[in-house]
């Protein structure tokens, strides 16, 4: 599996066809080992039928977000992106079911994506090279434009995640 950014083409070019027109068994087959390959590779330590359970695929990345709690705006630091969702550090996660919008800055452009999302998971990640409390927060009623942009921003990521390896080849 050293040939990262080939794997990575291939998957993003047979997932924008399992959205559009869905796939056929050889190509989910193929779909859901290029999905595996790129969890393991983006989180080395996470546990195969965690990766092979999520439908979309995580990379790590540190950015600020804000949301607003109780009046309050509380800022903490995204550790990874999918197009499903995010993982937020925090010493203070809101309680399982909680609805609330999420800004994320895109530092490099300055936009400011605000997403609506709900809590999933509280505590700890199991997924992070360090012990991080947190909550994972899964996007919920992404307008076609929101969707859009997060997957965008999260196939950005994982280009940018693999040029790195791609250069020490």
């Amino acid at each position: 599996m050293s040939d990262m950014p080939g794997l990575l083409r291939a998957f993003l070019a047979l997932d924008k066809r399992r959205k559009e027109a869905g796939l056929s068994p050889a190509d989910m087959s193929r779909w859901s080992d290029l999905k595996s390959a790129l969890n393991r590779h983006f989180e080395p330590g996470v546990k195969e039928k965690h990766a092979k359970n999520r439908e979309t695929v995580r990379v790590p990345l540190d950015l600020n977000v804000n949301f607003e709690s109780r009046g309050e705006v509380r800022k903490c630091l995204m550790k990874n992106l999918s197009a499903g969702g995010i993982f937020v550090a925090t010493e203070s996660p809101l309680p399982i079911g909680t609805p609330f919008n999420v800004r994320i800055r895109i530092e490099r452009t300055g936009e400011e994506i605000e997403l609506p999302g709900e809590v999933v998971t509280v505590g700890v990640s199991a997924n992070l090279s360090e012990e991080q409390h947190g909550m994972g927060i899964r996007f919920a009623h992404l307008t076609e434009a929101q969707a859009q942009r997060v997957t965008e921003f999260s196939e950005e990521a994982m280009k940018k995640a693999i040029e790195p390896s791609s250069k020490e080849s």
